[in-house]
């Protein structure tokens, strides 16, 4: 999650990636499938 959001520019104040911003980044690009297809459910066994 460090390294995406060093990649993405989520900084707070004094340099240190700010963990809520880079998550609410990463579900808004799941929720719009910019990170490719992805299910939740459980595949059957």
């Amino acid at each position: 999650m460090n390294q995406i959001g060093k990649n993405r520019g989520t900084y707070s104040k004094g340099g240190i990636i700010d963990n809520k911003r880079t998550s609410n980044l990463i579900l808004t690009d799941f929720r719009e499938a910019k990170i490719g297809k992805i299910t939740l459910e459980k595949a059957p066994n």
